[in-house]
């Protein structure tokens, strides 16, 4: 909890029973405070702030390898985003990485009257099981975390035209359009078309010089 005030409410009522550290979830070493038992041991369980709702999964993943699961409260349409399938519009790069390492559900929906002060928005309850052993190495996740930011960079774009741009992953249009052949990903469809499994493949081929790169 960041909050001074909060801290130490939450001191004085279950401080007993759970340590209460004042810090930033993205910035505490959160690999250093899960490291005190080995293996995917703990649950992630929050209501996370809306404003850094992305930042904030995407630390979590990064600790993955200590995380057993993660069940979390966002803004509804957060929710619907992260848990969209291939070929839905709301799919985004963090859609990929959430649906690459973890499987994920929405498995209740929260009014924003259950609320005081009521929020502008409705919630949702992700559960996210980490997958384990990961889909993906460090290398190939820092890889795929570039390929679907570029992917998903101009939305209207395909995906042939979006991964040649410039500020991408440095590729021209004919390279892309050789990496897409080579992993049977038709180079007309749009990023939100393409499975976390085509991503996958995409980065692997980019890692060992797929399209001459």
């Amino acid at each position: 909890e960041i909050d001074s005030v909060l801290v130490e409410v939450l001191r004085e009522t279950v401080g007993e029973a759970v340590e209460v550290i004042r810090a930033d979830v993205l910035a505490v070493p959160l690999e250093e405070i899960l490291a005190e038992e080995p293996g995917p041991r703990w649950k992630v369980v929050a209501n996370l702030p809306y404003s850094i709702t992305g930042p904030a999964i995407a630390r979590l993943l990064e600790a993955r390898g200590r995380i057993a699961r993660m069940v979390i409260m966002v803004q509804a349409e957060v929710a619907e985003r992260l848990t969209a399938p291939p070929g839905r519009r709301e799919r985004g790069w963090l859609t990929v990485l959430v649906e690459t390492l973890t499987q994920a559900r929405l498995v209740a929906r929260v009014s924003r009257n259950c609320f005081w002060p009521r929020p502008k928005v409705d919630s949702a309850v992700l559960s996210l099981t980490v997958r384990h052993p990961s889909p993906a190495s460090r290398a190939e996740e820092a890889m795929l975390s570039r390929l679907v930011k570029a992917a998903f960079s101009t939305r209207r774009k395909l995906v042939v035209n979006a991964l040649a741009q410039e500020g991408g992953l440095g590729l021209t249009r004919e390279a892309a359009r050789a990496l897409l052949d080579e992993c049977g990903v038709r180079p007309d469809l749009r990023a939100e078309a393409l499975a976390a499994e085509d991503f996958l493949r995409l980065a692997r081929a980019l890692m060992t010089g797929g399209s001459g790169r």
